[in-house]
């Protein structure tokens, strides 16, 4: 589960790495990539047609096909949105929250609830507990909190059969929760009211639409879109840091963040999100620009970086428990199983 390696890492910030490798980074990787605002278009167009075919056949198989389809199309656009609201793809705010609010319009999330999320949060304070909303925390938590306690059983790891539906509903859950309790979701509390108003809104509208053009529309063009748009973003976020280190007064992305690979069609089809650690070295960077980055930080610091197959990540997910024990070291809070975390033997921390 760790690499093989004779040393001990000490933690450095990003800004350390970001000095060391800038110059040896292309300069027009740095440019925002337009282009990529296309795959918004192609996507639309994709649900069009999938929805069409939905509409005028009654063979259930199909319908199914379909509506996986459109949720892996819903999901890719979750990726989109994700590079346009870290202003790699267009420049100008107004233009960023709209496009970036259309591209995760179907998890009725506020594109400015995701920024404070997920752009200033998340990475901010990456794996850190308490601080990074992705961050399960540590086991004292569960003690403490029956809804932690209830939620444990959900998670992947806690050996459970529920468990194995987290992938298909827990970023909708998670946008819900940081609509309505997340603290820095919104500047001003009392717009919080309008968020939740927004979320509402989105799934009203499309169940009533999706009831209205088709019989069991609210399965095919809803539901099953939704459930599927949850498991290709999940299928990545539960990668990216759910078995790596905590780390604490240091952000180091080539500690606490993985790495995923898969083939080129499955990478290029979704945006090219799976390269997590380049991200969040480079976030103003296109993720399009992302392999680049991967080579020379492989060249750079062999020993720390942190890559895997895709399949075998989210094995190890299904495998290791979710609350952190110690920096290092996952435990069930409630079997006590423990588990470690990636690079665990190495870590001076």
């Amino acid at each position: 589960m760790f690499k093989e390696i004779d040393i001990n890492l000490k933690q450095k910030p990003s800004s350390y790495y970001q000095r060391e490798i800038r110059k040896k980074l292309p300069k027009e990787i740095f440019k925002n990539n337009p282009q990529r605002l296309l795959w918004l278009f192609f996507h639309l167009l994709l649900i069009i047609l999938w929805s069409s075919i939905i509409i005028y056949t009654q063979n259930i198989l199909i319908r199914l096909l379909c509506s996986i389809l459109i949720g892996n199309s819903l999901g890719t656009l979750g990726f989109l949105g994700h590079e346009i609201l870290h202003g790699t793809v267009i420049r100008g705010k107004k233009a960023m929250l709209f496009w970036g609010g259309v591209c995760m319009l179907h998890w009725g999330l506020p594109p400015q609830v995701w920024i404070a999320w997920h752009n200033k949060q998340h990475h901010h304070h990456t794996n850190k507990w308490f601080d990074d909303p992705d961050c399960f925390g540590p086991v004292g938590m569960y003690k403490k909190s029956r809804w932690v306690q209830f939620m444990e059983k959900l998670t992947p790891g806690s050996g459970t059969k529920r468990s194995y539906g987290f992938l298909f509903y827990w970023f909708s859950l998670h946008t819900v929760y940081n609509i309505m309790k997340n603290p820095k979701a919104f500047k001003l509390e009392k717009n919080r009211k309008y968020g939740l108003m927004y979320f509402i809104g989105v799934f009203i509208v499309w169940l009533c639409v999706s009831s209205l053009l088709t019989n069991q529309g609210w399965i095919f063009l809803l539901l099953i879109p939704l459930t599927i748009s949850n498991f290709v973003m999940m299928s990545y976020v539960a990668t990216n840091h759910f078995i790596s280190p905590s780390t604490d007064n240091v952000v180091d992305p080539l500690i606490n963040t993985l790495t995923v690979r898969s083939n080129k069609f499955v990478e290029k089809m979704h945006l090219q999100n799976n390269f997590h650690i380049e991200h969040h070295l480079f976030p103003d960077i296109n993720p399009s620009q992302a392999e680049k980055i991967r080579n020379v930080l492989k060249e750079r610091w062999p020993e720390r970086y942190q890559e895997m197959q895709h399949m075998e990540a989210l094995r190890l997910v299904y495998k290791t428990p979710r609350f952190y024990s110690k920096y290092t070291e996952l435990e069930n809070p409630r079997t006590g199983k423990k588990s470690e975390t990636l690079l665990s033997h190495y870590l001076d921390i």
